[in-house]
């Protein structure tokens, strides 16, 4: 999985998982202000794009996955994390989906 911040947008992609039809995708802004909670969103697509005033250069992100199918969810991915920057990408983490079949 990769995620990345750039101009407002968080963007997050991953690998496919053999019987999902689906996928939720969680978001969580990093703050020493306030205490966030997790945003859920669900896509059928491997990669998600979030557009967000608050994604501002230096805050931090971090994002985890689930797959989904028939039978229900899979346990969250590992956690990417994406540090804002203005008019540029700059990936602070890359991991491979660890996705568990559900």
């Amino acid at each position: 999985m990769s995620a990345s911040v750039v101009n407002r947008r968080l963007s997050v992609s991953w690998s496919a998982v053999a019987g999902a039809s689906s996928y939720k995708v969680q978001t969580i802004l990093k703050t020493r202000v306030a205490s966030m909670t997790w945003r859920e969103y669900s896509t059928t697509a491997t990669s998600y794009t979030v557009s967000d005033r608050w994604a501002l250069s230096g805050q931090t992100y971090e994002v985890r996955v689930a797959a989904v199918n028939g039978s229900g969810q899979s346990a969250w991915s590992s956690i990417a994390t994406a540090i804002g920057v203005e008019g540029q990408s700059v990936l602070t983490q890359y991991l491979e989906a660890d996705l568990h079949g559900v």
